[in-house]
C-alpha cells in the first residue's frame, strides 16, 4: 500500500473547515482515523484508491492550502493507498478596522 504524507493550512473557521475536508474525503474515500491537537491542528488518516488521489488532491486544494503533490506520483491503480494529512488551522482574524 502506497503512503502519501501531506500538510495543509485551513484558513476558514475551524469547524467549517473540518466539515469541508470531511465532505471531500466522503466523495473519494474513507476517513479511518483522526486526532485533534488543541484547536490548532489535526491529523487525519484517509484511505482511497490510487486512481482517485489526484482528483481528491485537486478537490481538497479548493478547501485548504496543501503541500505540493508531484504529478508523477499519481497512479491509475485500483489498489488502496493511505494518505496521512496534517492540517493546521490559521484563521485570519480581523482585530482592528
Amino acid at each position: 500500500m502506497n503512503r502519501y504524507f501531506w500538510t495543509g493550512i485551513c484558513r476558514t473557521e475551524r469547524q467549517e473547515g473540518i466539515n469541508q475536508i470531511r465532505d471531500c474525503i466522503g466523495r473519494y474515500g474513507f476517513l479511518t482515523d483522526s486526532r485533534f491537537f488543541s484547536d490548532l491542528s489535526m491529523s487525519m488518516q484517509i484511505e482511497l484508491e490510487e486512481r482517485q488521489v489526484l482528483a481528491w488532491y485537486s478537490d481538497l486544494a479548493g478547501v485548504i492550502q496543501l503541500s505540493p503533490f508531484p504529478p508523477e506520483q499519481a497512479a491509475e491503480s485500483s489498489k488502496e493507498c493511505l494518505i496521512l494529512l496534517h492540517v493546521a488551522f490559521a484563521r485570519e482574524r480581523e482585530i482592528w478596522k
